[in-house]
């Protein structure tokens, strides 16, 4: 199984409507859906480019299949293509307007673009407050929280969001990956702020 660690941040989905998977779609849409998912998880592996094609597939087999746009946003924010990525998670957005897992997505594409405008930077810091609203406070959305402020510039704001990531996934820690991402967040918030001190 190939890992992907911002696709595994995204993954658990745990603020989608229940119409996603009660959603009609196209035989071919739900064929390929499976597909997909189940080469994401094959044994011998399957490559991540494999597997984006898949859901490509079945994006374009249904232009209401939200699982396809959703989960090839993810591997593509993974793969560094934040642009599409945000664009994918907007669709999403538009079917299901509010959804709290489209909106970390979203906020997190902004989050790991190279030079996001404040505007954007500002929108998607909204979408992690709106998300964590009806889903509670996650290790991911204080994570992305905190890359946003970073882009600000507010390193106070993004090292107390990198803390609490940190505080957050101790309670309930899923991988030492994870962990290891949400503490060089931290570091780099340290880091940063210790090089901009006033030297005395």
């Amino acid at each position: 199984m190939f890992f992907c660690l911002i696709f595994a941040l995204l993954l658990p989905r745990a603020g989608f409507a229940a119409s996603w998977d009660d959603a009609e779609l196209t035989p071919e849409a739900v064929r390929l859906n499976a597909a997909a998912a189940a080469a994401a998880v094959a044994d011998p592996p399957v490559s991540m480019r494999s597997v984006m094609r898949l859901y490509a597939q079945a994006a374009k087999a249904d232009p209401n299949n939200a699982e396809a746009f959703y989960r090839l946003a993810g591997l593509l924010l993974e793969a560094g293509e934040t642009a599409p990525a945000a664009s994918l998670y907007a669709r999403v957005l538009a079917l299901y307007p509010g959804d709290s897992d489209a909106l970390v997505g979203h906020a997190a594409a902004i989050a790991r673009s190279a030079s996001p405008s404040a505007a954007a930077v500002g929108a998607a810091l909204d979408e992690l407050s709106v998300a964590e609203t009806s889903v509670g406070p996650t290790p991911a959305i204080a994570y992305f929280r905190s890359q946003l402020h970073y882009h600000l510039g507010d390193l106070p704001a993004a090292a107390a969001a990198a803390d609490e990531a940190l505080r957050l996934d101790a309670e309930a820690p899923v991988s030492a990956a994870q962990t290891a991402l949400y503490q060089q967040q931290s570091d780099l918030c340290s880091a940063t702020q210790a090089l901009l001190e006033p030297i005395e």
